[in-house]
This record gives C-alpha cells, structure tokens and sequence, in this order.
C-alpha cells in the first residue's frame, strides 16, 4: 500500500515538473484543422484579407505582413483557377512545440495543389496562423506526420 501510494505520488510530481517546464504540451489537432480551414476559406473563397490577417500570430505579422496574403492568392488564383476545395489529410507536431502543422490537398480548375499551414497555440488566444504555404507537389519528409481520420 504505501508503496502504490509512493510510486504514485512520485508519477504526479514527475508529471508536475515536466509540464510546469512546458516539456509536455497536448495539441487539438481537430481545433487546429478547423482554424486552418477557415483561414482558407476566407483567403480562397471570400478573400476577406482583413479577416484573414487577424487569425494571424505575431511571427506571421512581423514576418510576413497583409500582403503575402493577398499576393500569394493572386498568385494561386492565376496560375490554378477558381478554387473548388481542400482536405485536411494529415498534420504534423514536435513533442513540446506548440506548433502544429496540417497539410491539404487543394483542388482547383488548374489542377491539384498542397497546402501547408502552420499554426501556433499561445495558450491565450488559441490557433493562430504562422505561415502557410503552397506546392504543385505533396510536401515530404515529415516521419511523425499522422493522418486525419475522414469523416
């Protein structure tokens, strides 16, 4: 008994400690998906950029600004057409980060396109966008990458 209790209050300290020091960090990646969707939703369909940029992360602002917003949908909206859609497949996250990476596949007139969209869990204000990115090709190289489950 006293050592089930030992072992027990020794498990919970350790757990303490570990989150305390922001080495355990627990992600919603349903939450995350449906962040990323509607940023995509408001850059491809609506293009309501205002709306857009405020789901954005300081990193995104300082780095990037309004105008990579508007640009590289100019750019996507060119060269592949009218967007018809996109899927989130699978997401991506590093033990501890409180990053969290969701991939798509993009359908337009032009073809199909990747999409990559990472965001960012400040613990305050929830997901927010911290850059995002388009290929003609699936972006590899990713081990621990994990499927959604599709509904």
């Amino acid at each position: 008994m006293v050592r089930t209790v030992t072992r027990t209050f020794a498990a919970a300290v350790l757990f303490f400690l570990t989150a305390g020091c922001g080495i355990i960090y627990f992600h919603n990646p349903q939450k995350a998906r449906g962040q990323a969707d509607e940023f995509i939703d408001l850059i491809y369909v609506k293009q309501q950029y205002d709306a857009a940029y405020s789901m954005t992360d300081r990193f995104f602002k300082a780095n990037f600004g309004m105008e990579k917003l508007e640009k590289t949908t100019e750019l996507f909206l060119k060269k592949y057409g009218k967007f018809e859609g996109a899927r989130a497949e699978s997401y991506f996250t590093e033990g501890g980060s409180r990053e969290i990476t969701v991939f798509y596949t993009a359908v337009s007139d032009g073809g199909q396109t990747y999409q990559k969209i990472t965001l960012y869990d400040d613990g305050k204000n929830g997901y927010l966008i911290s850059s995002f990115e388009i290929s003609g090709i699936p972006f590899t190289g990713y081990r621990l990458m994990k499927k959604f489950r599709q509904e």
